[in-house]
C-alpha cells in the first residue's frame, strides 16, 4: 500500500502538472521544480518533522516483507506500472486524468488508515496525521510568545505528565484558542513578528545571528535576492499564471507560520522559486527560452 500510495500521489502531482504545461502553457521546467519545493515542504509540515513511530507490523511489512520469494514493494510497483498505461491506452486522456486522481487520493487515504486505526486503537480517537498541532500553535501565540519557537514553558506544566498525547494536543489547542480569542491584536502582531522572522535576510538564532561573518552573507544573499523577485514580479517577461504559480509557494509558507512559529529556515523551500523569479524579471527569461 505505501508503495501503492508513493505511485499514486506521485500521478497526482504528474496529472497537475501536466495540466499546467499542457492546458496553461507553462514551461515544464518551473511546473516540476514548484511542485517538487512545495509538496516537500508540504511533507514536511505535515508531521511538524517528527518521526512517525509505532506504526502496525502489517504496515512496516509492505517494505521489508515477501510473497513467494519476491518483494512486495516489487510486486505493487510492477502491477501498478501495468495498470496505470493500461488505463492511459484504453480510456479516453480526460476520463484516464480523473481515474488516476481517484485512484491516487484513494490510495492517500488507504496508506494513512493505518495510522488513523492506530490512534483509534491507542488513543481513542481517529486522527490522520499528528497530535503535535496543539503544542506547535501554543508555541506561536502563548503569552509571552515572541514569533520565535521557545517551548520551554512545558517545564512549568507538570499536568502533562501524566496526559496522554491526545490529551496534551487537546489541552493546547484549548489554551491556543483562548489566547486568540482574549486579544486577537496581540496575535496580528505577532503575526508580523513571525512573518519578519520567516524573511529575514540574516540569521536570528544566537548560533548564527550573533556571527559578523554570517550576518554579511545572509545580507549579501538575502537583500539581492527579495529585491529581484520583486522586481522580478513586477517586470517579468513570464506570464501571469506562472509568475502566480512561483510565488505561491512563499505566501502559503508565509500564511502558515505567521499562525504558528517564524523562523528564516522555513522559508528555505521558497527561496529557489524567488530565484528563478528574480533571474526572470533580470532578462533571463530569454536565455531559458519562456514562452510569453
Amino acid at each position: 500500500v505505501a508503495v501503492l500510495v508513493m505511485t499514486g500521489v506521485g500521478s497526482l502531482v504528474g496529472f497537475i502538472n501536466g495540466a499546467c504545461v499542457a492546458v496553461f502553457k507553462m514551461p515544464a521546467f518551473i511546473v516540476t521544480l514548484v511542485t517538487q519545493l512545495l509538496f516537500s515542504a508540504v511533507a514536511i509540515y505535515l508531521p511538524q518533522s517528527e518521526n512517525i513511530r509505532n506504526l502496525p507490523d502489517a504496515y512496516l511489512a509492505l517494505g521489508t516483507g515477501s510473497i513467494g520469494g519476491f518483494p512486495i514493494a516489487m510486486i505493487i510497483t510492477v502491477a501498478l506500472a501495468v495498470l496505470a498505461p493500461w488505463i492511459w491506452q484504453h480510456v479516453r486522456p480526460a476520463r484516464a486524468a480523473l481515474m488516476l486522481t481517484i485512484i491516487a487520493v484513494g490510495i492517500t487515504l488507504v496508506v494513512l488508515a493505518p495510522w488513523a486505526m492506530r490512534n483509534r486503537a491507542i488513543l481513542g480517537r481517529t486522527i490522520w496525521l499528528t497530535t503535535n498541532g496543539g503544542i506547535t500553535l501554543y508555541d506561536g501565540v502563548r503569552p509571552g510568545a515572541t514569533g520565535a519557537s521557545d517551548q520551554r514553558f512545558v517545564k512549568v506544566m507538570p499536568e502533562l505528565q501524566s496526559m496522554n498525547e491526545l490529551q496534551r494536543d487537546d489541552l493546547f489547542n484549548r489554551l491556543s484558542w483562548q489566547a486568540i480569542h482574549e486579544d486577537p491584536l496581540r496575535i496580528l502582531n505577532l503575526a508580523v513578528a513571525k512573518t519578519a522572522r520567516t524573511w529575514s535576510p540574516v540569521p536570528l538564532s544566537e548560533q548564527f545571528g550573533s556571527n559578523g561573518l554570517y550576518v554579511l552573507v545572509g545580507l549579501g544573499y538575502g537583500i539581492p535576492l527579495f529585491a529581484l523577485a520583486l522586481w522580478g514580479l513586477i517586470r517579468s517577461e513570464l506570464p501571469w499564471r506562472m509568475r502566480v504559480l512561483l510565488i505561491a509557494p512563499a505566501i502559503l509558507i508565509t500564511l502558515m507560520h505567521a499562525l504558528s512559529v517564524g523562523s528564516l529556515r522555513y522559508r528555505l523551500p521558497a527561496d529557489p522559486l524567488l530565484a528563478v523569479i528574480a533571474v526572470s524579471g533580470s532578462g533571463g527569461s530569454r536565455v531559458f527560452r519562456f514562452r510569453t
